[in-house]
């Protein structure tokens, strides 16, 4: 997955260059992940929190935050205006 583009895109190899932390290799890796560590792994690979609250629904709660623009920031005021 990941190691692959890096040594195709790149010509860096793994182990060697870069070491790959954290993640699963695989699909059958991700399969084996409990419920809710997979809805951790996956809210953190976008970026994102992940709940707190532990709902049985199926799906990946977290909360994702849009990144401000460099351009027309201004000093002192983050994303929430404070």
């Amino acid at each position: 997955m990941v190691a692959v583009r890096l040594e195709n895109n790149f010509n860096i190899k793994e182990g060697q260059d870069f070491i790959i932390r954290d993640l699963p290799k695989s699909v059958e890796e991700l399969r084996q992940y409990p419920p809710f560590e997979f809805q951790n792994w996956a809210v953190n690979a976008v970026g994102g929190i992940p709940s707190r609250m532990m709902v049985r629904d199926g799906g990946i709660d977290g909360k994702v935050y849009p990144v401000e623009l460099e351009r027309g920031r201004v000093e002192g005021i983050d994303l929430f205006g404070d």
